[in-house]
């Protein structure tokens, strides 16, 4: 029998953090139950005798190939933050205001973490605009898309000639 779990790891935390918390966790529980606990990194926790734990029950403790530690937070103290915020106000309004938030998650930043610090996950689309995201007949309204577009011309110029 197995399980697997799949953590949202907390911006702030790292899977080494998340592996040392479950060690912790179920370490009692190995001893109660008299079982064989391996941790992450093959390390033997719980060994006890033959005859104390005759079904051999053990708890191994593993992760997959694609365990990523959460992304890095980008700074908006940098040009770049600078352009697309003046790039949301040219496209949304000058009264909208653009501040930073947290994303959990976590697919193609990966990716870039080498290349920049600065990387922002942004959806030029007014609220309302995207219908059904991630579902069914999923869609975006031919005014939305015009506006993205724009958007993206106006953000392009801007980190190109500092407009």
């Amino acid at each position: 029998m197995y399980a697997i779990v799949n953590h949202r790891i907390a911006m702030e935390s790292f899977v080494k953090q998340v592996q040392s918390h479950l060690t912790s966790l179920l370490t009692p529980l190995a001893k109660s139950l008299s079982a064989t606990l391996i941790t992450f990194d093959g390390t033997l926790i719980s060994h006890p005798s033959a005859s104390s734990n005759p079904q051999n029950t053990t708890i191994t403790l593993t992760t997959t190939a694609d365990t990523l530690d959460p992304a890095p937070v980008s700074p908006e103290d940098t040009y770049a933050w600078g352009v697309l915020a003046s790039t949301v106000q040219a496209t949304f309004g000058a009264r909208v205001v653009l501040a930073p938030s947290l994303m959990t998650g976590n697919t193609d930043t990966k990716f870039y973490w080498e290349l920049s610090e600065d990387i922002w996950r942004f959806t030029p689309i007014r609220e309302g605009g995207r219908g059904n995201a991630h579902t069914v007949d999923e869609f975006v309204g031919a005014k939305e898309h015009v506006l993205g577009m724009g958007f993206y011309v106006r953000l392009i110029r801007g980190a190109n000639t500092g407009e």
